[in-house]
C-alpha cells in the first residue's frame, strides 16, 4: 500500500477525459487504489487546479450514469477523488516544463511523506513519444527515489511506431531509459476481461481444447467495426488509418491470444512470449492481393485536420493464409473500419467439417462459433442443422466484480504482472506482417462509401 503518483501526459486529450480519469475514480471507488495517492495532469493548455478538476469532472459523471449509487454519495465521491488530482501546464518540447514537473512531484512526495511510486501515462499522439521519452531521460525523471524507495513505470499507448524501423527506434528509445519491467504497452482490447476470456476459452474448456488445432479449424474471422467517425481525431487519424489504428495492435492481438500454445500454468513473461510467437507466424503468411479492400467513408476529407486530397483508409478488408507452424494453411480474414452502420467486435471459428460441442447443456454439431464481444458479450454457435443457437456469457464464466479495461491498466501497472500488456517482440512482429499488407494495400485503388453502410455493402 505504497503511496503512488499518477502522471498523465496529454491530460486535456480525449482519452484522458473519456476513459483514463474515470478509470482511475472507479478503482478509486472500488477501493482498488493505495490508500495515498495523487494525479498530475501534464499538458499545454493553462488552468489552475480547480478549473481542470471541472474540465475532467464531466467525464466521469458521464461514466457513472449507470451506476447505482446514490447521487449525493457519488458526488460526494468524486469530490474527494478530485482533492486527489492537480495540474501541471508545460509543453512536451521544452526540458523546462519537466524540471516544473519533478518541483511539482517533489512537493507532493512532502505532502504524501515519502518518495512515492511514479507511474507516468503518455496519453498522447504518439508522433510526440520520442520527444517525452528523451525529455523524461535528460531531466531524470525515469530514475526512481535517490534512496531506492520509490519504484517508476511508464504506460505508453498504441501504436508503438508507424512501421517497423520506427517501431524498433521507439523500443530501443524505451529500452534506453526504463529496464523492460518497467514498461508497460498499453492496448486496451488486451485489458478487456470479456474479450481476454472469450478468446482464451479453448485453454479451458474441454470441449474447445479438443477441436482448438489445424485438422479442426479451417479460417478465423475477425472484424472490428465502429459506427463513430475521425471526428476529433483528425490530424491523427490521417497519419495512421484503419490498419494502423486497429488492424496492427487491437486485431493481431486477438489473434494471437486465439493462436498462442500458452498453457494457463506459464508466468506473464512466457505468456507474452507465445503471443509473440504467434504473431511471428504471420511473418510470411500469404496475403491474397486480389481481395484486398481499401476504401474511405465519404465526408472523411472534410473532417479538421485530414489533409486536402488524403488517401488515408478507414476501412480495410485483408485476407491471408498462414505459411509456417503448427497452424501453417489456416486461413485468416480481418475486416474493420469507421463510419459503419453498426459498432461490433467478434471473432469467428469456421471448422473444416462439424464438430461435436457441449456448450448449452446439449451437445451440438457446429459448423461456426463466433465469439461476439460488442456491443454484447454472448457466443453464438452455427449448428450444421442451419440454425444458430446463444450461449449467454455468464454460462461460460462469471464475470468478476473488478477492474475491467482501463482500470484493469492502471490496477496491473501497479504491480508485477504484465500478462495484459505488450512485449517489445509482439509490437515488433506485428509490424513485420503490417509493413507487408500497407505495402500490397496501396496498390489498389481507394473506393468511398457512405456513412452507415453495412461491412459486406463495400465491394
Amino acid at each position: 500500500n505504497y503511496p503512488v503518483t499518477f502522471v498523465i501526459f496529454g491530460a486535456t486529450g480525449d482519452l484522458s477525459e473519456k476513459k483514463l480519469f474515470p478509470a482511475l475514480f472507479g478503482l478509486y471507488k472500488k477501493k482498488l487504489l493505495p490508500q495515498h495517492f495523487k494525479i498530475v495532469g501534464f499538458a499545454r493548455r493553462p488552468f489552475t487546479d480547480e478549473a481542470f478538476r471541472e474540465l475532467i469532472k464531466p467525464g466521469i459523471l458521464n461514466a457513472e450514469k449507470k451506476s447505482n449509487d446514490e447521487q449525493d454519495e457519488l458526488q460526494a465521491s468524486i469530490t474527494q477523488f478530485l482533492e486527489k488530482v492537480t495540474y501541471h501546464q508545460g509543453t512536451f518540447e521544452e526540458i523546462k516544463s519537466y524540471i516544473g514537473l519533478i518541483n511539482r512531484l517533489g512537493d507532493i512526495d512532502k505532502e504524501l511523506g515519502a518518495c512515492s511510486h511514479k507511474i507516468f501515462h503518455l496519453a498522447l499522439s504518439p508522433f510526440y513519444y520520442e520527444t517525452v521519452l528523451k525529455n523524461l531521460e535528460a531531466s531524470a525523471l525515469n530514475l526512481s527515489c535517490t534512496d531506492g524507495s520509490g519504484l517508476t513505470r511508464l504506460l505508453i499507448e498504441k501504436p508503438i511506431g508507424t512501421d517497423l524501423v520506427s517501431a524498433k527506434k521507439i523500443n530501443a528509445l524505451l529500452s534506453d531509459i526504463f529496464k523492460e519491467e518497467q514498461i508497460f504497452r498499453v492496448d486496451h482490447y488486451l485489458a478487456k476481461n470479456a474479450l481476454y476470456r472469450l478468446l482464451t476459452l479453448h485453454f479451458f474448456d474441454p470441449a474447445l481444447r479438443t477441436v482448438w488445432n489445424l485438422e479442426q479449424i479451417e479460417e478465423i474471422q475477425l472484424s472490428l467495426y465502429e459506427q463513430a467517425t475521425a471526428e476529433g481525431r483528425g490530424a491523427f487519424y490521417d497519419k495512421v488509418g484503419a490498419i494502423r489504428d486497429v488492424g496492427q495492435n487491437h486485431m493481431l492481438e486477438m489473434l494471437a491470444l486465439m493462436l498462442a500454445d500458452k498453457p494457463p500454468e506459464e508466468n506473464d513473461r512466457e505468456k507474452r512470449a507465445y503471443r509473440a510467437q504467434a504473431l511471428k507466424l504471420l511473418e510470411s503468411a500469404q496475403i491474397d492481393t486480389k481481395n484486398l479492400k481499401r476504401a474511405q467513408y465519404e465526408g472523411y476529407l472534410k473532417t479538421e485536420g485530414v489533409a486536402e486530397h488524403s488517401q488515408t483508409e478507414t476501412f480495410f478488408r485483408a485476407n491471408f493464409e498462414i505459411e509456417q507452424g503448427a497452424w501453417r494453411g489456416l486461413r485468416v480474414a480481418m475486416e474493420a473500419g469507421k463510419g459503419l452502420k453498426e459498432s461490433a467486435v467478434t471473432a469467428s471459428v469456421i471448422f473444416k467439417k462439424p464438430v461435436s460441442l457441449t456448450m448449452n447443456g446439449s451437445s451440438e454439431e457446429v459448423k461456426m462459433l463466433t465469439f461476439h464481444i460488442q456491443p454484447d458479450i454472448f457466443i453464438e454457435l452455427t449448428l450444421s442443422s442451419g440454425g444458430k443457437e446463444k450461449v449467454p456469457y455468464e454460462k461460460i464464466e462469471q464475470l468478476r466484480h473488478a477492474a475491467d479495461n482501463y482500470e484493469l491498466v492502471y490496477f496491473e501497472s501497479l504491480g508485477d504482472n504484465q500478462e495484459r500488456f505488450v512485449s517489445k517482440d509482439e509490437v515488433e512482429a506485428s509490424w513485420v506482417f503490417i509493413d507487408r499488407l500497407i505495402a500490397e494495400i496501396k496498390k489498389i485503388p481507394l473506393v468511398v462509401y457512405e456513412i452507415g453502410s453495412e461491412p459486406s455493402s463495400i465491394a
